[in-house]
């Protein structure tokens, strides 16, 4: 460990023997993964830490086991796990522009817009996030993502999306409750999210409405509006 001195001062911040091992665990976890950790403080970024070479072959052949196990009936199970720095994200950009085709969204240039899918993994652990999937017998059925947003302490929820033909079985509520436990144990102290106005996005408002997310503001853009949505974690 080192210490870096101004001339005026030294800058010093206090934190827990607890809050310290969470992040160090948190830490090694994403560099065994072969991941870059982004290291965050008060919504700044004031380091990263970079796996070795030795990490990254060992992350090569490991394979992420499931974290939870959500029951939808019918004896199905949706497995949540994070997604991997070496997949291939075809199941993702496929589950991603079905959903959107859904819910009548699909619009703009994807290319510029879902950059992020490219490599889902990688993209937001860089912004101090994480990517989820949820899978049944191996198909990627739903996913899920959340990285440092422009408001102090707040996590930013993105890209929540549920196959089609399993909407309404309670699988975005309970992917969504699992990256808000995910993103506090990060040590973010809030999540906000954006929606339009649009009809065809109002099962969404409800969703997240439904599960204590509260507007706090409001933009006009061409032909509809945006809300934007916070929770305390």
């Amino acid at each position: 460990m080192y210490t870096r001195q101004r001339e005026e001062s030294i800058l010093m911040e206090m934190v827990s023997a607890k809050e310290l091992r969470r992040h160090l665990k948190d830490y090694l976890d994403r560099l065994e993964r072969g991941e870059e950790v982004t290291i965050i403080r008060n919504s700044m970024v004031i380091g990263s830490l970079v796996p070795s070479e030795a990490a990254l072959k060992m992350a090569e052949q490991r394979s992420d086991n499931p974290v939870l196990a959500y029951e939808i009936g019918d004896a199905q199970q949706v497995k949540f796990r994070r997604l991997g720095i070496y997949e291939n994200p075809e199941h993702v950009q496929r589950l991603h522009l079905e959903a959107l085709g859904s819910a009548g969204a699909l619009v703009g240039n994807r290319t510029e817009l879902d950059v992020d899918l490219n490599n889902p993994s990688s993209y937001y652990e860089k912004l101090g996030g994480e990517f989820w999937v949820g899978e049944i017998d191996g198909q990627v059925v739903a996913m899920g993502a959340f990285k440092l947003a422009q408001i102090a302490e707040a996590a930013e929820l993105k890209r929540l999306r549920v196959s089609p033909e399993l909407q309404g079985r309670g699988i975005g509520s309970a992917l969504l409750k699992f990256l808000e436990s995910r993103a506090k144990q990060v040590g973010y102290k809030s999540m906000v999210l954006d929606v339009t106005t649009a009809d065809e996005q109002a099962p969404a408002r409800r969703l997240y409405e439904s599960n204590g997310y509260k507007e706090f503001d409001r933009r006009k853009f061409e032909d509809y509006e945006n809300i934007y949505y916070r929770k305390e974690l």
